[in-house]
């Protein structure tokens, strides 16, 4: 049920039920606009099946802070008060498929027009857009990426309006986390990194089931309880963990080997490569290509054994538990590495004697390629 009056807070649930209604609001108007926030300018319009995305509007918020307002027009009927729901739904996709932090409004109220310079500035402080200095954002993306958004875009929604609702709903759900992810990495690495692996976890349970798999000596322990209490006790006990164990760590792997396997993670593009190509079109440098090559500090997925992929994304699943249970940080060092995979980092594990320990971690674009292509990957499983 939606609120009549959001109170300038989001609960994502109310953009999940307008975004595919179960039934159509006959009061509605249709061609309603609200908006999306970018951090990139998106020079033509999007059009779907339900909504359009028109091309940005370019917002100078002063110094070295702009805004990208995407104007978004719902196709179908809806109450002018609800269009910032569907906004918010629409925004959570395209982040998910860009994995770029995308915002809009928590409410439908507004002064001014959005054709209106200050209806503009208005919306363009929900995301102001950092695009010179340390740590600025690159908003050129090439056209090519542009048109793999779309076509992917277009498959996400669509199917997420041919799968049953209950499923719907839970994948909604997850793609709403990723959005948070992204949106959260320069608020808060951590918790941004946590929420990405929330996101794959959630659907890792719907998707991998639980195996509880009989222990071959569990025949023998049977007769020797029968006549041993202690044995009896403890063969209780063990059948009571097997039973309510979720295998959350197993099935969270599980997931991402099925879902997105090794041979497919070469296909996660390097963290300079849409830079390099903006450069590349502008400057012609063609000495900047090697920027993307592997360096000697790099490892690459082919150098690493199956046991050590395996207890890589093992111990991203134990990075996530401990931040929810000891508010642990991640382990990392750089949020925005030049390395295209990992980040290596080491560590010291014991003074005396000196001991160190080299970790390969899963870095943060890295994990939402993961998140993403999995994900993406099981809901076409589903229809």
């Amino acid at each position: 049920m939606v609120r009549t009056v959001s109170a300038d807070h989001v609960m994502f649930h109310e953009s999940i039920e307008v975004f595919r209604p179960e039934k159509i609001d006959p009061n509605g108007k249709v061609n309603n606009i609200g908006f999306i926030l970018l951090d990139f300018e998106l020079k033509d319009g999007w059009v779907f099946g339900k909504f359009k995305i028109s091309p940005t509007r370019k917002v100078d918020l002063g110094s070295i802070y702009s805004a990208f307002i995407a104007p978004v027009v719902w196709l179908e009927p809806i109450e002018s008060d609800k269009i910032h729901l569907v906004a918010i739904a629409i925004g959570s996709l395209v982040s998910f498929i860009t994995s770029r932090p995308v915002k809009t409004a928590r409410d439908s109220f507004f002064k001014e027009d959005i054709n209106t310079e200050e209806g503009l500035r208005e919306r363009g402080i929900y995301f102001p857009v950092k695009t010179t200095g340390t740590g600025f954002t690159n908003t050129q993306i090439s056209q090519t990426r542009i048109d793999n958004y779309y076509t992917e875009l277009s498959e996400l929604t669509d199917l997420l309006y041919r799968i049953p609702y209950d499923d719907y709903i839970r994948f909604m759900q997850a793609i709403r986390l990723l959005n948070l992810g992204h949106i959260n990495k320069r608020e808060e690495f951590s918790l941004s990194y946590y929420l990405l692996v929330s996101a794959l976890e959630s659907i890792a349970q719907l998707a991998i089931p639980i195996e509880r798999v009989k222990e071959p000596m569990e025949e023998e322990w049977e007769n020797l309880a029968k006549t041993n209490k202690a044995v009896k006790n403890l063969l209780g006990q063990y059948k009571s963990l097997r039973e309510s164990g979720h295998q959350l760590t197993k099935r969270f792997r599980e997931f991402i080997l099925k879902y997105c396997p090794v041979k497919e993670w070469n296909l996660h593009e390097h963290p300079l490569a849409n830079a390099l190509d903006t450069y590349l079109s502008e400057f012609k440098a063609s000495d900047l290509k090697g920027l993307t090559e592997k360096q000697w500090y790099e490892i690459l997925p082919e150098e690493l054994k199956p046991k050590e992929i395996k207890k890589i994304i093992e111990d991203t699943y134990k990075y996530r538990s401990k931040f929810t249970h000891e508010g642990g940080a991640m382990p990392h060092n750089n949020p925005n590495g030049a390395e295209r995979f990992f980040e290596t980092v080491i560590t010291v594990v014991s003074e005396r004697p000196l001991k160190f320990e080299k970790k390969a971690l899963i870095k943060h674009d890295f994990l939402s390629f993961i998140a993403k292509r999995a994900i993406l990957q099981y809901i076409r499983t589903l229809v």
